[in-house]
């Protein structure tokens, strides 16, 4: 087996999890529908706000399990490839060799009371900086972890999916089990109506106004109002409020974890395995 077959192995795994994660959300959501209501007039934007009536009241802790998996796998996987570098360098990784991911690049001091503190950085040395972590790393690889550094990305660096993937781990592995939100992704309106609009990053919950719908402008046919079609025959019902409407829920990040709160769970995590294959890609080849 090739140095990095473990770490791939855990990628690997990390992106099944991902699939087995979605699966298992888009069947709860199958079974367990959001009723979505017309509800109160706004005559000053002339729409009906569209609210949350009634929907799951939990979700399955499996959901929170999975992801916590993905990013210790992806974690895992970044580390063991830092110890197999050590090892190829004829050197014996310590119980600090991990992967380092910093948002501080040099030394950076802040006052704290009366005293000067430093904050652990990438260029030192101590045991909590990122030097030390790849200690025993071949002199000529030190550069690619460098280049890999969030501090690296500019104002972006608190999106790079490395440090996203770091506090996802700490948070799920030390503090809490990650929680979810859900969100609309789609939504389907049966009737008639002019303008229909929804926010796609609104949490869903009773009574949430999830987006809003305008009557059918007065010249056009069946105007002035909002109208059910009856599919059965292709007539225009009378106008009434009772319209289909069905959403297709996604998840988002919850608030037991800052940095990624509020993001799209598949999306960050799809950048996270991404991320991940991309550092094993560039380190492969230095065997």
């Amino acid at each position: 087996m090739h140095r990095l077959g473990g770490p791939l192995a855990k990628i690997e795994r990390a992106q099944s999890q991902i699939v087995t994660l979605q699966e298992s959300v888009q069947g709860f959501f199958r079974d367990h529908l959001y009723e979505i209501g017309v509800a109160e007039y706004n005559p000053q934007a002339n729409h009906h706000s569209l609210r949350v009536k009634s929907g799951p009241e939990e979700f399955p802790i499996e959901w929170s399990l999975l992801i916590g998996e993905v990013a210790h796998n992806l974690r895992s996987a970044l580390d063991g490839i830092v110890y197999q570098l050590v090892r190829a360098n004829n050197r014996w990784p310590s119980f600090n060799t991990q992967f380092p991911i910093f948002l501080v690049g040099k030394t950076k001091r802040f006052r704290h009371g009366r005293k000067d503190v430093l904050i652990p950085h990438f260029e030192g040395k101590d045991f909590a900086d990122g030097l030390s972590m790849i200690n025993g790393v071949a002199e000529r690889h030190i550069a690619a972890f460098r280049r890999l550094q969030p501090y690296k990305r500019g104002n972006g660096h608190r999106k790079y999916p490395l440090y996203l993937l770091k506090e996802l781990n700490n948070t799920d592995k030390h503090r809490l089990v990650t929680v979810v939100s859900p969100t609309p992704a789609q939504m389907q309106f049966s009737g008639l109506a002019g303008m229909v609009h929804f926010k796609p990053r609104v949490t869903l919950r009773p009574n949430a106004k999830i987006g809003w719908v305008t009557d059918v402008p007065p010249n056009q046919p069946g105007g002035g109002g909002i109208y059910v079609l009856d599919v059965a025959t292709m007539k225009l019902l009378e106008p009434e409020m009772q319209v289909d409407i069905k959403v297709t829920p996604s998840i988002g990040f919850g608030d037991t974890c800052k940095a990624v709160e509020g993001l799209p769970v598949f999306f960050t995590l799809q950048r996270m395995v991404n991320q991940a294959y991309s550092v094993f890609e560039a380190f492969k080849g230095k065997f």
